[in-house]
């Protein structure tokens, strides 16, 4: 259930807690997570420094994190966050200023300063069915997809008129 690279969870990890969530039908909220040009870093400056990145990114990421919530890396420079109790918009917003905030420190490799910044889809829910679970990953992707078409670096909450979602580098 552990990522070898970051020692954040995998997708086992994240099976296991979803399944968690629909027992305690609380409120929670998803981060879809993906590091900004991250493939630019690997092509410059090898695999060893993607590797560094990504081990500074799981740091800041279990930094910035509460300690009943889940850190998951998804896939490649890809992570998923669940925040159990967590609903309210303005800790949501707060969170995820401070987690690009985070992820955007310089990462020492070799003789270089590497530096990343992120993009963040969200999607919260008051409640949690299976059913909801399945929509809000949908939900986060969309949310995320939308920060990337905008520039990039920032951060999305999803609503399903995409024209009202809010975030860090654009007006609401």
């Amino acid at each position: 259930v552990t990522d070898k690279l970051t020692g954040l969870g995998n997708r086992r990890a994240l099976e296991h807690a979803t399944a968690r969530l629909y027992q305690t039908n609380a409120g929670v909220s998803f981060m879809h997570m993906d590091l900004d040009h991250f493939k630019s870093v690997n092509d410059t400056f090898g695999h060893a420094a993607g590797d560094a990145v990504l081990q500074h990114v799981a740091e800041r990421l279990q930094k910035v994190t509460r300690t009943g919530d889940t850190v998951i890396r998804h896939g490649g420079d890809e992570f998923i966050l669940i925040l159990p109790g967590l609903t309210d918009v303005t800790l949501v917003r707060s969170l995820a200023n401070r987690l690009i905030s985070e992820i955007e420190m310089p990462v020492p490799f070799s003789d270089q300063s590497l530096q990343v910044s992120a993009s963040v889809g969200v999607s919260i829910a008051p409640e949690v069915t299976r059913s909801r679970l399945d929509d809000m990953m949908k939900e986060a992707d969309t949310a995320l997809y939308a920060v990337k078409e905008q520039g990039r670096q920032g951060f999305r909450i999803y609503h399903p008129d995409m024209g009202r979602l809010d975030g860090r580098d654009t007006a609401a």
